[in-house]
């Protein structure tokens, strides 16, 4: 198990993340310009390459060795929601999938691309994973989270789903994107120290090679609904890349509530009865058979 690195400082020319709650569209980045930097024919040299080596002219001494196996990747996957708030009365909520009983007392990942699916539906607290690998000859640099918000409106009284009823597991880095501030920032779990980013960055690779994760949650409007994307700009062995989650079409949707009026969590949230096939209030998971 790898550890993500913090970093301040480490990569230039970042911009500011969260620089408005209307950012313009994410431009693609181009990809570096390639030299050809090849000896002229006839001269003596050493040519250490990835296998696939080519040289002219007599005396050339050729070493091609295969390129190290790269292990380095970012990626962004749903993790970590309890809650959903569903955005009509109990009465009005659709029946989910099927999830084994076994399941009871942790659904949430099953039920992931149906609460995706509906529009009624946003997530509350943590939404999204953010997973980094790499080898001893890799390094992945994470330089920039931030929310594109498509729409934001006032929350009305609704309903709280509730599929998790355990801790969870706790991931390496705690990120925040907070839009009213305009700024994210991670914390690392063992410590309780806050970075900025940009200009601190999540790193994984050389020394510090391995799996790790981040949690990304976003803190907005008390009391809002939001759809939007989020965006993660990395650095993946010097190759720009950017992740994203939610689209236009299909946006990503969650709710802000610190204030706790709307995303209730007081044991009178809803959850479907696997044995029982109906949503009831105050669900017990603990006493659903298990087989």
């Amino acid at each position: 198990m790898g550890a993500i690195v913090a970093v301040v400082g480490i990569v230039v020319g970042i911009a500011t993340a969260c620089a408005s709650d209307k950012e313009p569209p994410v431009t693609p980045v181009p990809a570096e310009p390639t030299t050809n930097s090849a000896p002229t024919s006839g001269q003596n040299q050493s040519v250490t390459g990835d296998g696939n080596c080519v040289i002219q002219g007599d005396g050339n001494e050729v070493v091609c060795v295969p390129a190290a196996r790269s292990f380095g990747w970012a990626e962004l996957s749903t993790h970590g929601f309890f809650r959903v708030f569903y955005e009509g009365s109990a009465a009005e909520l659709p029946t989910p999938p099927v999830y084994p009983r076994e399941s009871a007392q942790a659904h949430c990942e099953e039920w992931a691309q149906w609460v995706a699916d509906d529009p009624k539906m946003y997530t509350a607290g943590q939404g999204l994973r953010l997973g980094m690998s790499a080898g001893n000859n890799d390094l992945v640099v994470i330089r920039d989270i931030r929310a594109k918000i498509f729409t934001r409106r006032p929350a009305v009284t609704g309903t709280t789903i509730k599929c998790n009823y355990g801790g969870g597991s706790n991931p390496g880095v705690a990120v925040v994107v907070d839009t009213v501030a305009q700024q994210t920032h991670f914390t690392p779990f063992d410590t309780d120290d806050k970075t900025l980013m940009p200009p601190g960055a999540l790193t994984m690779g050389l020394a510090d090679a391995g799996f790790s994760d981040a949690s990304i949650s976003i803190d907005g409007a008390d009391g809002f609904l939001y759809e939007g994307q989020i965006i993660v700009g990395a650095l993946v062995n010097n190759q720009r890349q950017t992740l994203t989650w939610g689209s236009y079409d299909k946006p990503f949707r969650w709710i802000s509530d610190s204030s706790g009026h709307f995303v209730t969590d007081d044991g009178s949230e809803y959850d479907w009865h696997p044995t029982e096939k109906r949503w009831v209030q105050g669900m017990d998971p603990f006493t659903v058979p298990d087989y």
